[in-house]
């Protein structure tokens, strides 16, 4: 929960407010969902995306050193690795369609918050399998 909450809050803040926006530019339930799912993909990757860069230059900062394109590159791979994949098919497929279906049986902004739900359940397995594992080659690496 703590590495994935304030991401969550901003995600569901920006569903809402990419939802209500489409609907209000087109009229249309369907574009609002993807309003909604986008709007989320934003909020939530955003602040996984700054809080990752700001922990690695905390990292950099304490060992004396400047933050460097290799520090980039491993926050980048390492966000690739447990979001790639399943962050790929919830943006383009799964949120859109939860959320789709939500906002078509409960309207808006309830079917908003039920598909978010729907596909985070979705969304999590993958991901957290793959911190997990990430968190446990770090260990290891950090063994040696």
């Amino acid at each position: 929960m703590r590495r994935y909450g304030v991401a969550e809050c901003a995600g569901i803040t920006c569903a809402l407010l990419g939802s209500f926006l489409v609907r209000r530019l087109t009229g249309n339930a369907i574009a609002a969902a993807y309003g909604a799912a986008w709007g989320e993909s934003i909020g939530y990757g955003g602040t996984i995306i700054a809080r990752d860069f700001l922990a690695m230059s905390r990292v950099t900062r304490a060992a004396d050193r400047a933050f460097g394109i290799g520090d980039a590159g491993r926050v980048v791979t390492d966000l690739l690795a447990e979001f790639g994949p399943a962050g790929v098919l919830d943006t383009l497929v799964t949120r859109p369609l939860a959320m789709a279906i939500g906002t078509r049986l409960l309207g808006l902004p309830l079917g908003v918050v039920a598909g978010k739900v729907s596909a985070d359940i979705l969304f999590y397995l993958p991901v957290i399998f793959m911190y997990e594992r990430k968190k446990r080659w770090r260990s290891a690496d950090g063994d040696r």
